[in-house]
Parts: structure tokens; C-alpha cells; sequence
């Protein structure tokens, strides 16, 4: 193994004089869980794959399903953040799927966790295509989780793609993780996703609470995700968009999707500068009265 090839663990300083512990090549390791903390009651488990579960106060109000550490290790492209990138190479079309299940030949991983522990950013870089991919977690009391993301070039040379990014399987508020883990397929039935007049805002509810009974069971609070910096970007709730994006097809964006896992993806083009970057932000939160999510 040559010293490129070597984990490797060290200081370093942000531009804004933030403190963060760094590990290299941590795609030569175990997959191993981390935790991004709060001030707050928000809290995420993080696996160094790249999936992971969060949400507020407890496992029965998750963003994403929550999971024990052993399934979440595995969970890469079922449930939490997905990327999905493509570029046309002398009329060649390429993929590279950051922090996929697979890593692809001439990618090589890095996280690093903020020291005072509000902050964790994994990174994946492409030494073929000259880019390197980041995305970056920390919490916000009155907004949720927030995940910045970065296409970042290193080559000099800059970068049309196409891009597919997002989460998968988020989850409705009203729903308990025993609940979620025993009869997910039966909760799947009672979901309901759908984006409206509300600009890059998905909002992600229960048809009624899951009862058995013959009596009135309203669902009175959501999960909600949005996003910023991709204003042309389309809105999918279907994660089926990323199956099309790999075989470069289309696939129609609709405003309602029920009975299905909903999930918020982005799908959009990048122009990454010579030397630059493209940046953006999807922000997501549960527990919202519905008067909130109009609001």
C-alpha cells in the first residue's frame, strides 16, 4: 500500500477558522456510525456510507427511516441522500454516482465531523472526471436538517452534467418507528407526497393516521423539504426518476404521488466554472401543523 493509499486522520481549518477532524481514504475502513448533534431536539446517526436517519426528539418522529446501525451501513441508494451525475465524453455518456452502494474505479472518499460535533461533511472525489462531490449536514432549530451540496472542480478544466439529487424515502410525520419497521408496506399505502404552489417545496403526510377502526383518524402534522440554489431545477416525489436519469430518459414530474415511498429529488443541468463550483441546499423538517406548511 503506497502513502496515497493509506488511511489517514488530521486537523484542519475552514475558512471561517471552524475546526473539523478529517479522515482520507475512509472508503479502506469498516463502514462506522457517526452522530451530528444540536442545541435543539433535532438528532441524526450517520453511517461513513453515506446513509443514514434523522429527525426530531425521538426515532418516532425520523426524517428517514430509522434504522439500526447494521441496516443503515447497507442502506446506500434505498433510503437517504442519492446523486446521481452524468457528462457526455466525445459522444460517450459517463456516470458517477457519489457515495453509491459501489464505489466506482478512481473514486476515493473523505469525511470530516466538525470538532465541536454540529457538522459532518462527506466527500467523494472523481480523479477521471476532475470533480470532486461534497455534501455537508448541520442543523438548523427552526428550519430542520440542512444539506448543502457542492460540485466542485479541480481540474481547471470545468463540466456540463446532468444531475439527479435528493432524498429517498422520506418519511410522514405520524409515523413510529415500531410501526415503520413492521408494517412499512402497509404505512407505504398510506402515504401521500405532492408539491403544489409552494416553488421548490414538497410536503409529505399520512391519507389518515393508520387505524383499523371505523372512525375519523386525521393526520395533522407533515414533514416538509425544500430546497435552494437549482431554481430550474424539476421537483420529483418518484424515485423511479433516478432509475431514468441513469438510462438517460425522461421521466414526467407529477405534483401528487400516493400508496408509494415518496422521496424528493431534484433533476436539473450543471455548468461547473473552470476551477469553480455549483452549490445547493435542501432543508427538511417534521411535526409541521398544516398551518405552518401553508404559512
Amino acid at each position: 500500500m503506497t502513502t496515497n493509499d493509506a488511511v489517514t486522520g488530521h486537523l484542519v481549518t475552514d475558512e471561517a477558522g471552524a475546526e473539523w477532524y478529517r479522515i482520507d481514504r475512509v472508503e479502506r475502513m469498516e463502514p462506522f456510525l457517526m452522530t451530528v448533534v444540536s442545541d435543539t431536539d433535532l438528532w441524526m446517526f450517520v453511517s461513513s456510507a453515506g446513509p443514514l436517519t434523522a429527525g426530531r426528539v425521538d426515532a418516532d418522529h425520523a426524517l428517514l427511516p430509522y434504522e439500526t446501525d447494521d441496516r443503515l451501513h447497507r442502506a446506500a441508494g434505498i433510503t437517504g441522500p442519492v446523486t446521481v451525475l452524468a457528462r457526455t465524453v466525445e459522444g460517450r455518456r459517463e456516470l458517477w454516482r457519489p457515495y453509491d452502494r459501489v464505489l466506482a474505479d478512481g473514486c476515493t472518499r473523505a469525511v470530516a465531523k466538525r470538532v465541536i460535533g454540529n457538522a459532518l461533511m462527506l466527500e467523494e472525489h472523481n480523479a477521471a472526471w476532475g470533480l470532486t462531490f461534497r455534501m455537508t449536514w448541520t442543523p438548523a432549530p427552526s428550519h430542520g436538517w440542512v444539506r448543502t451540496a457542492e460540485v466542485v472542480d479541480v481540474s481547471g478544466d470545468g463540466a456540463d452534467l446532468e444531475l439527479v439529487d435528493g432524498l429517498l424515502d422520506v418519511m410522514p410525520a405520524g409515523v413510529d418507528a415500531h410501526t415503520e419497521q413492521v408494517t412499512s408496506n402497509l404505512v407505504d399505502a398510506y402515504k401521500r407526497s405532492e408539491t403544489g404552489r409552494w416553488g421548490t417545496a414538497a410536503v409529505y403526510t399520512l391519507q389518515s393516521k393508520i387505524s383499523d377502526r371505523a372512525e375519523p383518524a386525521e393526520a395533522l402534522a407533515a414533514t416538509l423539504v425544500w430546497s435552494v440554489g437549482l431554481p430550474e431545477a424539476e421537483v420529483h416525489l418518484d424515485e423511479r426518476v433516478v432509475a431514468a436519469a441513469v438510462d438517460g430518459r425522461d421521466h414526467e414530474a407529477r405534483g401528487l404521488l400516493t400508496g408509494r415511498r415518496g422521496s424528493y429529488l431534484l433533476r436539473d443541468t450543471l455548468s461547473v466554472p473552470p476551477g469553480g463550483s455549483v452549490s445547493w441546499q435542501l432543508v427538511a423538517d417534521t411535526g409541521i401543523g398544516h398551518a405552518d406548511v401553508v404559512d
